[in-house]
């Protein structure tokens, strides 16, 4: 079974949740999808609950990290990246984790420029494959053609 990571800022964490559920749906038995906010049950984790409820989570910024890099690292297969006008710096990193030291394919779904480019050149830098859709990723994942 193939392994991927879904990466996303935290603040677009709910319209991210939609696309990591139709992903996780699609490629069921075919793909694992880690998501560093939601159980594989869609439920939330922890800390999460804890930000949602208007709190601020009870974890280290270090337990973050690590906890993230490991989910990462065992991505074999690649990290699949919602990106939006907030992408994060969280996100930037984990992308470059993937591009840089584990040399695993980067999947970008969300916003580009005109020219299909990313607004920044580190994050483009980052990116492998940039779908238009949701739907085509997952056909390209399945291994179909588009």
């Amino acid at each position: 079974m193939k392994t991927y990571y879904f990466c996303n800022p935290t603040a677009d964490r709910h319209a991210a949740k939609e696309i990591w559920l139709k992903l996780r749906d699609a490629l069921k038995g075919i793909a694992y999808i880690a998501n560093p906010f939601y159980y594989q049950n869609g439920n939330a984790k922890p800390e999460i609950r804890q930000l949602d409820a208007g709190g601020k989570p009870n974890i280290t910024a270090d337990d973050i990290v690590e906890m993230d890099l490991e989910l990462i690292h065992m991505a074999t297969d690649g990290i699949i990246a919602y990106l939006s006008e907030r992408t994060s710096h969280g996100s930037a990193m984990e992308l470059w984790e993937a591009k840089k030291v584990l040399n695993i394919p980067v999947y970008a779904l969300g916003k580009s420029t005109p020219n299909g480019r990313d607004e920044h050149p580190w994050i483009d830098y980052c990116i492998t494959k940039k779908p238009e859709s949701v739907y085509a990723l997952i056909k390209m994942l399945k291994g179909e053609e588009l």
